[in-house]
């Protein structure tokens, strides 16, 4: 029963690092393409 409920508490655990991991390469991801578009706007002055 210990073992079950041990279980059961590390599966939100697992998504909510899940989530942080994909909140944090979305933000990554979008902090490039921020600079990227930054960088082509410049260069075609």
């Amino acid at each position: 029963m210990l073992s079950r409920h041990v279980e059961h508490n590390k599966c939100p655990f697992l998504i909510q690092n899940v989530f942080f991991d994909l909140s944090i390469s979305f933000l990554h991801i979008k902090h490039l393409n921020i600079g990227d578009i930054l960088i082509s706007r410049n260069n075609l002055k």
